[in-house]
């Protein structure tokens, strides 16, 4: 999954947002040609993404299917501005209500939006997110939008379905299997142990770490 082909998926479903909003305020006075012909379209967009989703069995259609998914939901969203003030029947209407309804997950949850427009599933990947205390953990430094290649860190705080970032670019020089709070000066400072595994054996590096709200870069301070 490429840094580009996110942008597109993140700009065009909030530009059927917009579109949605100014079909609903112009498509009480829409001609009945047009509303049909643009219903027409998605239901044809919803038989592309019928069709990809049974060849994905046999064929390797990744970015044809997130293309295929993001023009069936963008263009649901689309309709739903369009249809809700014309006098189509309230099954047509609850139809593309249930589009328009993706925005109440878009600002609840938003990964999970994107994980299922991405990747085909509502599951978030965390990448060996590790318990660190209470609702704070040690996870993966990583984007979105690839997969992992470092053995970067970071301490996130859990927040609901948010997570704020308490410290970046933390680096145990490993792949670590668990983490511990080795020792606690103040509210404000951590001394985080990280185990690895090297050589069938199990290692350890220490990290200190000042938890506030500046990204700190933090380095190994002592290992065995």
């Amino acid at each position: 999954m490429n840094n580009g082909l996110f942008i597109i998926c993140v700009c065009s479903y909030i530009l059927s947002l917009v579109v949605a909003l100014i079909l609903m305020i112009a498509g009480k006075n829409a001609n009945t040609i047009f509303v049909k012909r643009i219903v027409g379209l998605h239901f044809l967009s919803l038989l592309f993404f019928i069709l990809v989703g049974l060849l994905q069995s046999f064929a390797q259609l990744s970015s044809v299917r997130i293309a295929a998914t993001l023009l069936f939901l963008c263009s649901g969203i689309a309709c739903s501005g369009l249809i809700w003030r014309t006098g189509y029947h309230v099954i047509l209407k609850s139809y593309f209500l249930l589009f328009a309804a993706s925005f109440i997950l878009f600002v609840s949850a938003p990964s999970k939006l994107f994980s299922l427009l991405i990747y085909g599933n509502w599951q978030v990947k965390n990448y060996d997110r590790l318990l660190l205390y209470d609702n704070v953990y040690v996870d993966k430094q990583s984007s979105f939008l690839q997969e992992i290649k470092s053995n970067d860190y970071k301490v996130v705080k859990k927040l609901g379905y948010f997570n704020k970032t308490l410290v970046r670019n933390i680096s145990f020089g490993h792949t670590i299997d668990s983490v511990a709070v080795y020792r606690q000066s103040n509210p404000d400072s951590l001394h985080i142990r990280g185990y690895y595994t090297l050589n069938n054996q199990t290692h350890y590096a220490d990290v200190d770490v000042c938890i506030n709200d500046k990204a700190q870069a933090n380095t190994i301070s002592r290992g065995k």
